[in-house]
């Protein structure tokens, strides 16, 4: 099931879709650093953004990096609690471009290596696809690897939980080189793999982004500027001087979203809705994205600040099968107030992110049955 995936292509402040600790040393770049799209995610103080997963014990973790050319440097920080220094699982690139997990505790006085892969199976001068396949258990965890497809680590029936940590994840820390130099990270996915329909590896996969073309219908938001809704949510990055936006419960804005260029023989594991939006003035309210007319979970706001509400689809909400590209060109997505207190929701982008990949065995057994 996905929880998380992130294309890095349509906004620039990290602060707005991660969790915040550790995110000084990392920013998004273009300026053909990345692999696929437009930007990327740079790191160049060692620490770098955490993806909140909400107590999970079975995690995967997939991103698409690049060292610039050095080994010795952490990938993925697999945490029980975002900061802490008791941390269950550490992907690690060698300087012999082997990699290797391990764990550590007590602010780092303790470390426990799991597993070294191979030498030379990631090529230190270009973007790898790392994946890392997590369960957090006393004595029966495990933890697979795998690089560019290619399973080079598989640990069974061990302690994989790090001192005084929980065995559950709460927080995936993207990390990489310290010191002023530059590393990348791009196409980043995350599951809980004990819930179908995806339960195993899936990389390399690409994370596709795509931007409101069309206004669907129905469109019951009030427009900043009169005409047509869709161009007020598809800047990138959002302008917060542009926007829908509504107070009465039950109203939906709907757009169509582009799908040009991304390749016909890519399968469409899963699908992401993102919307950046702030409170107009204090209050609380409720938001939902809303996916041809089908609301999903509301999330709660409290704040004028914006930031993303994401809502992952596992499969279409209107007939309940996988992704079809024909079914999402003619599909509106955006937003639903549900509630508020007074003050009105705006929404300055509408986002939908595509988690591709080659279709392959793994995945019928998965998807298509």
């Amino acid at each position: 099931m996905l929880l998380f995936c992130d294309s890095f292509d349509h906004y620039t402040s990290l602060g707005a879709k991660y969790n915040t600790y550790g995110i000084s040393g990392a920013s998004i770049v273009g300026a053909g650093n990345q692999y696929t799209g437009t930007q990327c995610l740079q790191i160049n103080g060692g620490a770098g953004p955490y993806i909140n997963v909400a107590s999970k014990t079975h995690v995967l973790a997939g991103t698409r990096f690049n060292s610039c050319g050095v080994g010795g440097i952490p990938i993925l920080y697999l945490e029980g609690t975002v900061g802490s220094s008791d941390i269950n699982c550490i992907l690690q690139l060698g300087t012999d471009g082997s990699v290797y997990v391990y764990k550590t505790w007590t602010s780092g006085a303790y470390n426990s290596t799991y597993a070294t892969s191979a030498p030379g199976v990631a090529n230190l001068g270009a973007y790898n696809y790392y994946e890392v396949k997590f369960f957090g258990d006393p004595t029966a965890g495990s933890i697979q690897v795998r690089v560019n497809g290619v399973l080079v680590i598989n640990v069974a029936n061990a302690n994989t939980v790090a001192g005084s940590s929980t065995a559950a994840i709460g927080g995936i820390g993207l990390r990489g080189r310290g010191s002023s130099f530059n590393s990348y990270h791009d196409d980043v996915y995350v599951l809980d793999w004990s819930t179908a329909p995806l339960t195993d590896f899936i990389g390399p996969v690409q994370v596709f982004c795509c931007l409101p073309t069309s206004d669907s219908s129905p469109l019951q938001w009030t427009p900043s500027v009169a005409g047509s809704h869709y161009p007020l949510v598809a800047a990138v990055p959002p302008n917060t001087a542009q926007w829908v936006n509504s107070a009465t419960p039950g109203q939906i804005d709907q757009y169509l979203h582009t799908f040009a260029g991304i390749p016909g023989n890519a399968v469409i594991f899963a699908v992401q809705h993102g919307m950046n939006v702030a409170l107009d003035a204090a209050g609380t309210a409720s938001l939902a994205s809303c996916v041809g007319g089908v609301a999903a979970t509301a999330a709660a706001l409290s704040s004028t600040s914006y930031g993303y509400v994401l809502t992952p689809y596992n499969v279409n909400p209107v007939n309940g099968a996988g992704w079809m590209y024909s079914a999402l060109a003619a599909t509106g997505f955006g937003p639903k107030i549900t509630a508020t207190s007074g003050p009105n929701v705006r929404v300055t982008q509408s986002v939908v992110e595509l988690l591709g990949g080659a279709l392959c065995p793994t995945f019928q057994a998965m998807v298509l049955g």
